[in-house]
């Protein structure tokens, strides 16, 4: 059984992307704790970089990897 390389992209994509919508909705029930909120961000922000990633060859390099590497490349928390 082979694992096609789309569907990873996607599981990731709805992982990180499920991850940074859960932290920034604890962040709303105690909003005093910013680095929860910095946290959801980073991980929505990872999310957008791998379907940047995914993208690459269907749109310019300047938008696929200029756009990509450094918001995936950036600290994760």
């Amino acid at each position: 059984m082979g694992l096609d390389v789309n569907t990873l992209f996607l599981v990731t994509i709805y992982v990180e992307a499920m991850l940074g919508l859960l932290l920034l909705f604890a962040w709303i029930q105690n909003s005093s704790i910013h680095a929860v909120a910095w946290w959801g961000c980073a991980h929505l922000l990872r999310a957008a970089s791998v379907v940047l990633f995914g993208m690459y060859g269907s749109v310019s390099d300047a938008i696929s990897i200029d756009l990509a590497t450094p918001s995936c490349s950036a600290p994760s928390p």
